[in-house]
Order: structure tokens, then sequence, then C-alpha cells
């Protein structure tokens, strides 16, 4: 990830002046972890946690409309394989890809180190709604459809990583 940050702080993509933070001169805001832990567990409380998922969902989608410009969107392949390098970028845990069905259009990632999982604690459900918002987002952006993720296994209920599967809707 070093590298990339390097790179792209090199070629004047990743800017850091007065107080501002850009990449491919779109604003970057960083907000404290604890926030999104006490806002989804407030949320939960009102049966309300979809709006982190889609708020993340749709905030992913036009963070990779900009970033079109400067990618290889030409060949969705390797513009699938620039969404982890971008997601690993947020500090939310180490992001791959472990599967890609580019015919059935379903693609499995795993999330190592979930900050998120780890700071909202033990509980009996997936807590990556964010994360998970992020990947749909990214991913409908690139194949110009709908597509949706659920969180399979997360490191909260007590799995080794977070596992993520993002599907096109057609195939819900």
């Amino acid at each position: 990830m070093l590298d990339l940050v390097t790179n792209l702080a090199l070629t004047r993509k990743l800017e850091f002046s007065n107080g501002e933070i850009k990449l491919f001169g779109t604003n970057l805001f960083l907000i404290p972890p604890y926030v999104y832990v006490i806002l989804l567990k407030e949320l939960e409380k009102q049966n309300q946690q979809e709006i982190i998922y889609n708020s993340s969902k749709n905030s992913a989608y036009n963070l990779f409309r900009r970033l079109s410009k400067y990618l290889n969107k030409e060949k969705k392949e390797k513009f699938l394989d620039d969404v982890p390098k971008f997601l690993n970028l947020l500090g939310l845990g180490e992001t791959k890809i472990t599967k890609s069905d580019f015919d059935k259009q379903i693609f499995i990632f795993s999330l190592n180190e979930s900050l998120n999982a780890e700071l909202y604690g033990k509980t009996d459900h997936p807590v990556d709604l964010q994360f998970a918002g992020l990947l749909a987002g990214s991913v409908s952006f690139i194949f110009q459809k709908e597509f949706i993720c659920k969180e399979l296994e997360c490191k909260s209920i007590g799995f080794g990583y977070c596992k993520f599967e993002v599907k096109v809707l057609d195939n819900a």
C-alpha cells in the first residue's frame, strides 16, 4: 500500500495541503473509526442500519466515477483489480479479491483485520455494512449495473476474517 500512496503523492494525485486531503482532485474526509461503531449501534437500535450500507454504496459509486478518468476502465478485469487498492487506502483493513466469476457476475472479497469488526467487538451478526456498501458501489460503477454485497463471514462473529459476496442484482 505504501508504494501506491507514494506513487499517488509523487504524481500529485494525492495531495495534502491547508487542512485538505485530495485523491484525484476529490476531497477526502477522515472520520475517527469509533464514530462508525457508535453510529451503527444507534442505527441498529432503530433497525435503520441499512442507511450505512446505502450511503456507502452511493459514495463509492461516485468516487469510482470520478476516479475512472484516471484508471484503466477499458478492461473491467483491470478496473476491478483497482478496487482493493483504493479501498485499502481507507484504513478499514486489507482487502483482496479471492474469486471472480465474470460470466455469473459474482465476486468474493476478503477483508483481513477489519477495523470496524475489531472496534465493534463480539456479536451475533456481521458489522461491516460500510465496507459492503463500498464494494457494492464500486462494482456497480465498473459494470454499470446494480450490484449488491452481503457479508458472509465476519470477524465479529468469530471468523478469522470477513468475507463478502458481490453479485449483480439479477442473480440475487
